[in-house]
Order: C-alpha cells, then structure tokens, then sequence
C-alpha cells in the first residue's frame, strides 16, 4: 500500500530543510574558525539525516526515480488497451485477408472483385475507417443519381 502523498511530500520537506541546517551549521561553525566545524557535517550527512529518513519514512532519495517509473507504468497500463486492440486488429485484418484469398482461389470472386474487395480491406483498418468509405460510397453514389436524373430530365426536354 503507498504511503499518504501528502504525508510523503510534508517528511520530504523536513528532511530537505534539516540538510540545509546540516550545511548552514557547519558553515557557520566554520566561519567561526571552530577546528571540528567538520564533525558537523560528517554527523549530520551521515547519522541524523538518515536516521530522520528513516523514522520519517522518507525514501533513499530515488523519490524522483519511483515517481517517474510509476508515472511510466501508469501510461504503459493505458496504452495496453490500444495495443491489444491493434493486435486483434491486425489478427482481423490478417484473417480477412485469407478469407478473401481463398474465395478468390476457389473462383468466387474475379479478379476484379478481388481487387476491389482487397482495397476496401485495406483503407479500412478501423471501424471508423469503414464507416468514413461507406459515408463516402453512399455520397458519391447520391451524386451519381443526382446526376444521371438531371441528364434524364434534359433528354426528355
């Protein structure tokens, strides 16, 4: 279970104002002319920042690393749905495709059907295509008996 966000950045904050404490302590001890100025730092960075760390929960400094990689996981987990949808895609598509190979080699359809049915295949990789090639085929279609009608009508003028 993940800790509070919350809480997590608030422990952060402690132990980042707590190494600048360290810092500013041991320059001053150092502006001081205090010889063991040193021990300061050394005591700070490696006994009580690590044991408030530790007591606060805080992580080892990869807190930026464990947000990215989670941030990463996440969009891997919402692009899993369009990837398994672009795999069963490709399988229909593959699967029609030997459909209409085998009704083609069994002389169902001719080599003009074939060629017309294989570019229909091909535009439309997606619902979405298919219905735009539709829209347009009934388009073109309501163009067409538009006009053979005008003509219809100026012949018999």
């Amino acid at each position: 279970m993940r800790p509070d966000v919350r809480g997590s950045a608030r422990s952060e904050r402690v132990v980042s104002l707590l190494v600048f404490a360290i810092l500013g302590a041991g320059f001053v001890l150092l502006f001081a002319d205090v010889g063991w100025f040193w021990m300061v730092w050394v005591l700070g960075f490696a006994v009580v920042l690590p044991a408030v760390a530790v007591l606060l929960g805080v992580d080892d400094g990869d807190a930026d690393a464990d947000a990215d990689a989670d941030a990463d996981a996440g969009r891997d987990r919402e692009r899993e749905p369009a990837r398994a949808r672009d795999r069963e895609s490709e399988s229909d598509v593959s699967d029609a495709l030997d459909t209409l190979r085998d009704r083609y080699a069994r002389g169902d359809l001719s080599e003009e059907q074939f060629e017309a049915k294989l570019e229909a295949l091909l535009e439309t990789e997606t619902p979405e295509d298919a219905r735009e090639r539709l829209r347009r085929r009934r388009a073109g279609r309501e163009e067409e008996a538009a006009s053979t009608s005008v003509e219809f009508d100026a012949d018999r003028e």
